[in-house]
C-alpha cells in the first residue's frame, strides 16, 4: 500500500517538484497552493505526512 503525502506550498515550482519526486518514488500525493483548498480538503487519518510551507512573522 502507497503511503500518501498532502503538500501545501504557494509557489508551483516548489508543488510540482516535490510531487514529481515523490510519485515517482510510489507516493500518493495531493497538493495545493491555497491553504484555505487545502484545508477544506484535508481528512484527518488520511495522510502519512504533511508537508507545509509555514512563514513566521516577526
Amino acid at each position: 500500500m502507497s503511503k500518501r503525502i498532502l503538500i501545501v506550498d504557494d509557489e508551483a515550482d516548489i508543488n510540482t517538484a516535490l510531487r514529481e519526486i515523490l510519485e515517482s518514488n510510489d507516493f500518493i500525493v495531493d497538493s495545493f497552493e491555497n491553504p484555505r483548498l487545502a484545508l477544506d480538503n484535508f481528512k484527518p487519518y488520511f495522510y502519512d505526512l504533511l508537508i507545509l510551507d509555514i512563514k513566521c512573522q516577526k
